[in-house]
């Protein structure tokens, strides 16, 4: 860029000094028709891995396109700037964000091209459709596998102290005192990321559904909140509980997740209360300790509340004011055909049919996949998520507020976003 500007100055300066600045106006159109086309995907920090980056390569030299991620912060503040680049009409030609509840409150069908007559439309499972679409209309396509929240467990310290995997609550709890007594950290906890304390709360949804089968009907509807659910208390009481029973690692608020990995697969550190990702993580980086740690549901109160919460992925979403519309088209459907030709089986299953059967590459996951014992995070069948939970979560588990406080803290800022976005 730096040199097609200085091209141009120098043109100027040039026909200032010269007779025959007529010209000028012909060399202008040449070095504007040499710029080259940008695609510009919006996507937050780190989150720019080797698929996407060979799917730019790709794109580049089949489309003659550049593309470029344009990255920003994660979490509330993220939000907000892509809030803000919508209402501004300065978002990027695509939009790399979540499905479900978060992406609904961006008021899709003013800001997002509909695809529901794009071919890959139809490899998706409804689950994944239902989180993208609204009136008719499907706008996303999945940049990922799913991912299902649960307990990295170290399978040498288990093997070592004669552990089997809990069924239920008491059983992990049980399972964590015998290896507090042996020296080693029960629950590694990351809290410096605050955003790690949550998935204890994120995943009791399939508790939810097994014991209160009629809540998630109700609270769809409006008729029924987070206070009248025994098991979201009991998610948040249980959050708690890890603290009180001094069950974390002693530097809890300074760790970060990579350090809580580096005590995951030295043994040094039991359980990690995280999601499947994580694990994936530990197979790529941390090869010489790939099958040293396992992974097992959250426990519920009793073994036949013990399930899957699985978590959608974030998906492509196309800019309704891009001038790049057909491009960005392309761009994914590069994607798609790139994703089915590059398959690897993961952890989570994938939300594509095609993709072979719903089905994780664990045997511990698959067992409770193919015994249909899961549901998905709140988020993806809600068209409201909550804000604030790594925040309220975080204080919960830090002893800062009670478990009734939390509770009351999620349920208020969920309604209250409900009456900011839906009624």
């Amino acid at each position: 860029m730096k040199r097609i500007v200085l091209i141009g100055l120098v043109m100027v300066i040039v026909c200032g000094l010269l007779s025959g600045c007529n010209q000028q106006s012909k060399e202008t159109a040449n070095v504007k028709s040499a710029t080259p086309v940008v695609l510009s995907i919006y996507v937050d920090q780190g989150l720019v891995n080797d698929d996407l980056h060979e799917v730019a390569k790709l794109f580049e030299e089949q489309e003659g396109v550049s593309v470029y991620f344009k990255e920003r912060p994660s979490g509330d503040a993220g939000e907000a700037m892509v809030r803000a680049s919508l209402a501004s009409g300065d978002m990027a030609d695509l939009l790399i964000y979540n499905s479900g509840g978060l992406f609904f409150e961006l008021d899709p069908e003013r800001y997002f091209v509909d695809l529901k007559n794009e071919p890959y439309v139809q490899d998706y499972i409804e689950a994944y459709t239902n989180a993208v679409s609204r009136n008719g209309m499907t706008f996303g396509y999945p940049v990922s596998n799913s991912t299902i929240v649960g307990v990295l467990y170290n399978k040498e310290l288990y093997e070592q102290l004669g552990l089997h995997i809990p069924t239920n609550w008491d059983e992990f709890i049980s399972n964590c005192r015998v290896i507090q007594k042996a020296g080693k950290v029960p629950v590694v906890a990351s809290f410096k990321d605050d955003w790690t304390s949550q998935f204890l709360f994120i995943g009791s949804q399939y508790a939810v559904m097994k014991r209160e089968p009629a809540f998630l009907k109700a609270f769809l509807e409006h008729r029924k909140s987070f206070v009248d659910s025994v098991v979201y208390k009991e998610s948040f009481e249980k959050q708690r509980e890890l603290y009180d029973l001094k069950l974390y690692n002693s530097d809890y608020l300074i760790m970060n997740n990579t350090k809580a990995l580096e005590l995951m697969t030295s043994a040094k550190g039991a359980h990690y209360i995280v999601n499947s990702g994580f694990l994936d993580v530990i197979q790529k980086e941390y090869s010489n300790a790939k099958n040293k740690v396992g992974f097992f549901p959250i426990p519920g109160s009793t073994a036949d509340e013990t399930g899957l919460t699985i978590m959608l992925p974030s998906s492509f979403y196309i800019n309704k004011y891009s001038e790049h519309i057909e491009l960005s088209k392309k761009w994914i459907a590069l994607f798609h055909a790139y994703m089915k030709s590059h398959h690897l089986k993961q952890i989570a299953p994938s939300v594509l049919k095609d993709e072979g059967t719903f089905q994780s590459t664990d045997p511990v996951i698959n067992r409770y996949l193919q015994d249909g014992r899961y549901t998905f995070g709140l988020e993806f069948l809600s068209e409201v998520k909550g804000d604030k939970l790594s925040e309220i979560s975080f204080e919960n588990s830090t002893g800062i507020i009670t478990p009734e406080e939390a509770l009351r803290n999620y349920n208020a800022r969920y309604q209250s976003k409900l009456d900011q976005f839906v009624r």
